[in-house]
């Protein structure tokens, strides 16, 4: 992508080399390295009042220093859903963590390479994790809603999540589905 980018007539900003962040300006676009993989954020063309994404968190605050990524998002919730005790408890010992995390991943049905990539860097992110909290991130510790208990009963599971969130932060719910457009969902 980046190649045609450049063929359109933008041009790389390689604004961080660790984690590697790239900015096109005028196609709108980010690529990261996450976990020694490229993810794209196409920004081009947001037009709706609310938006949610999923960004690789080493990659956040370096991307929202640049006061031309921060115009695309407006007010920014930012949500570190915890598997185990609050990170600030953790006090730099993530084996817990990693442990946790090892086990959502394995019944979420990840390799044994992806779940071994995801463990490894854990430490590496938690202090950007750290910083996100010092910006007025809310963490939610003892998550216990991770990907795989969606198969179960998922509305059960979508209602409980929703609510755990909403009484964490009720800001976050002008972000969430409504509980009757979640029952509906069915």
């Amino acid at each position: 992508m980046s190649r045609a980018f450049e063929h359109l007539g933008d041009r790389c900003e390689r604004i961080s080399s660790n984690p590697a962040v790239e900015w096109f300006p005028k196609c709108r676009a980010a690529f990261f390295d996450v976990r020694g993989e490229w993810q794209c954020l196409l920004l081009g063309g947001l037009s709706a009042t609310y938006a949610k994404a999923e960004i690789y968190a080493p990659a956040v605050p370096i991307l929202f220093e640049r006061q031309d990524v921060q115009t695309f998002f407006g007010k920014l919730s930012i949500v570190i859903l915890n598997p185990v005790g609050s990170l600030r408890s953790l006090n730099g010992d993530f084996a817990t963590l990693k442990a946790r995390t090892a086990e959502n991943c394995s019944k979420r049905g990840d390799s044994e390479q992806s779940i071994e990539k995801r463990t490894k860097s854990i430490a590496e992110e938690a202090s950007t994790w750290g910083t996100m909290l010092d910006l007025g991130g809310t963490e939610f510790p003892n998550w216990e809603f991770p990907e795989y208990v969606y198969r179960g009963n998922r509305v059960a599971t979508l209602l409980a999540a929703r609510r755990r969130l909403v009484a964490g932060n009720s800001a976050l719910e002008q972000f969430l589905k409504t509980e009757d457009e979640i029952e509906k969902s069915q």
